[in-house]
């Protein structure tokens, strides 16, 4: 650090101060952009913006142009939802799903990205992992018991969890001495893998509130991967009130604080 810098900021405040501004990234090869939102009547602690990108659309000209076929572009966002405060399950953050604009979780992935690259000096590194349903993961070891060949836990590494037990102790140690943003762990059995230990239990805890993914293999062909298996929370429909304004009063249940 130079003798003039500042003091790093908390978490919050790092993210705070990104997503406070616009943000332009690449998605895929499209450039997206991210737009904080400035409405007034949003009250909230969480931050609260727009994703978007271009989008070309297919459309005709009035009768007096022949009805010629014409193409125009327009814009297509999905609403966005940051929640910096520190909590036991860490940071989290909610993405409208639109099929126009993309998959949520790998927008988030490319956006962290991005933000890592430009600021590479940064105190912070941004890691996005998807939160999942850790009952999909156990029916799926229902459904396959004593089939399972092969389960493979991605640990996310960083400072956000506030719970201890050994996983968190593990990836802990592993970030501080060897610098590890992620931690594989991989095993296999052709007599089928056990789930029913407790390292396990622990294991598929940590990554479905968002501390990385899973994916395993079992006889027969089946497989499962947690990645396909995020969390969403579905709203009802409001036609008279703006989304961002019925996302910031459902803002609780949005982000799985309830």
């Amino acid at each position: 650090m130079d003798i003039l810098d500042h003091p790093d900021p908390t978490r919050e405040e790092y993210l705070r101060t990104l997503f406070s501004r616009e943000q332009k990234f690449s998605h895929y090869g499209t450039t997206f952009h991210y737009v904080p939102s400035n409405d007034s009547v949003i009250d909230s602690a969480a931050i609260m913006g727009r994703i978007g990108r271009s989008v070309i659309m297919d459309e005709n000209l009035p009768p007096s142009a022949n009805l010629e076929d014409s193409q125009h572009e327009t814009w297509k966002a999905s609403v966005i939802v940051i929640d910096p405060t520190d909590h036991s399950d860490g940071q989290k953050a909610s993405l409208e799903a639109n099929s126009q604009v993309g998959t949520p979780n790998s927008i988030m992935k490319s956006l962290a990205a991005s933000l890592n690259e430009q600021n590479e000096t940064a105190a912070y590194h941004i890691e996005v992992a998807p939160i999942s349903e850790a009952n999909t993961f156990w029916q799926f070891a229902k459904e396959n018991h004593g089939k399972i060949t092969t389960l493979t836990f991605t640990f996310v590494a960083p400072n956000m969890f506030g719970t201890i037990d050994n996983i968190s102790k593990e990836m802990k140690r592993y970030r501080d001495e060897e610098k590890a943003q992620r931690v594989k762990v991989s095993m296999s059995s052709d007599d089928g893998i056990d789930t029913s230990t407790g390292n396990v239990k622990n294991s598929v805890e940590y990554t479905t509130r968002g501390g990385g993914k899973i994916s395993a293999t079992a006889k027969g062909g089946k497989s499962y991967s947690s990645k396909q298996k995020t969390r969403c929370v579905i709203m009802d429909s409001e036609d008279d009130e703006p989304i961002l304004v019925r996302v910031a009063r459902n803002i609780t249940r949005v982000l799985g604080r309830e």
